[in-house]
Order: C-alpha cells, then structure tokens, then sequence
C-alpha cells in the first residue's frame, strides 16, 4: 500500500507540473501576460539603466539648427557639408538617419561627399512599406544617393503606446533588410544579426552627448571631441 501511495503522488505532481505548464503555455500564447512583461521590464529598466557608450555622439537637427539654415527640408548641398565635416574627424561609423529616397536639389554634391568619406563608413535609412506592389509582402526604397549602406528604422509600439523593442531584421526572402542601428553597429564592432531585441534603455534626454548640427557646420565643435566616435545624426527639433 505504501508503495501505490508513493507512486500515486508521483503521478500527482507529474501531472501538477504538466498542467502549471499547460497554463503557463496558453498564457504566452493568448499574450495575457504582456501588461504585466512589461511592467517588469520597465521597472528593471529603470532599476539597472544601461550606461551609455562612450563612444556614441550625436549630432543634432535641433530647432535652433533649422532657424538659422531654413525650412526643412534642407538642400542637399547642406548634408553634403556636414558630411565632408564629419570625414576629417575619422569616424569608425556613422549613421546618418535622414531619408533621400527622392531626387532633391543638391543631389550631385551629397554625391560626391558620400563618395569621399567612402562608402563603408556611412549608414542612411531606406523606407519600408507593407503590403508591397503586386501582392509583394513589403516595398523597399532605398537612397537615391549612390551605392550606400542602409538599414531600415521601422519601430512599432507595444500596446500601451510604449517602444520597448525593435525587430532587427524585417521582410522576407528575397528582401530581407537589417536594422540601421545594426548595420551601425556591424561597422563598429561586427556584431551577428539577431531577429529582435528588447531596447537597453540608457535613461532620459542628455545620457548621450550631444551637439548642435549648425554648431559642427560652423566649425564650433572642437575636433577632439568628434574624432574617431560613433556619430548618429538625426532630428529632435518639433
């Protein structure tokens, strides 16, 4: 009798364990549990901030910027300068998040400052649509620019409106195109594609540091401070 009894609660736990599994499993796969992932995410998050690289620095389009070299979108020939300016600083990488997906004025002159600065150093976004034409699952348009390194910049918002991830690489064969931050960060440190990542949140504004766009055209940022980092360009102005 003893020994039924003990192979009886045997089984018991057995099948405890394989039902708390089933629950377990149906939870993940109706996402029931997502509020509650992402309520510990935030607060780890914020518990254990990542620190910033040190080697990142970003390089803003900020209001004061647009004020002084007018309206966006700005004629190409502007990009083209910041580009020769950033070349003499030797940056390992950078990212030049701005769209020219379109002919615009000054298209020749961003031309040639691609094509001096080299064309294994400089990132730029394609656009991705979904659905694509003709039945395609996604349309992608890359830079009209010449033969340039690009990465695609699609994020999507987690159901209470808040960005927590990222999917690294998007479309289907034969069009599968990386994240633009991958692509950065392959030239910097030639990391293996991965297909997504929750974001390592280094905190608020001002955890990076940054300068003004117009301040490094001008010739206001001292070299020292820009040579040999990572260097992201990108808006922040309203």
């Amino acid at each position: 009798m003893r020994l039924i009894a003990k192979g009886s609660g045997w089984f018991e736990w057995v099948l405890l364990f394989l039902a708390a599994l089933g629950l377990a499993g149906g939870l993940l796969a109706s996402r029931l549990t997502d509020p509650l992932d992402a309520l510990l995410h935030d607060a780890i998050v914020r518990a254990t901030p990542k620190t910033p690289d040190p080697r990142i620095l970003i390089v803003a389009i900020d209001d004061a910027s647009i004020r002084e070299l007018g309206r966006w979108p700005w004629n190409r020939e502007v990009h083209s300068r910041m580009i020769d300016r950033l070349a003499q600083t030797g940056p390992p990488a950078v990212g030049y998040d701005v769209l020219f997906v379109d002919p615009g004025p000054g298209d020749e002159a961003l031309k040639a400052s691609v094509a001096r600065f080299g064309y294994d150093g400089l990132v730029f976004p394609l656009l991705i649509a979904a659905p694509g034409d003709n039945g395609a699952p996604y349309r992608v348009t890359e830079p009209v620019i010449g033969r340039v390194m690009a990465g695609h910049v699609m994020v999507r918002p987690d159901a209470d409106g808040i960005f927590r991830r990222l999917s690294l690489v998007e479309g289907k064969a034969p069009t599968i195109t990386t994240h633009m931050a991958l692509t950065i960060a392959g030239l910097a440190e030639g990391i293996i594609p991965q297909s997504g990542t929750l974001i390592p949140f280094s905190g608020g504004p001002g955890r990076y540091p940054t300068v003004l766009f117009g301040s490094v055209l001008r010739g206001e940022v001292p070299p020292e401070l820009m040579r040999e980092r990572i260097i992201l360009v990108g808006a922040n102005a309203i």
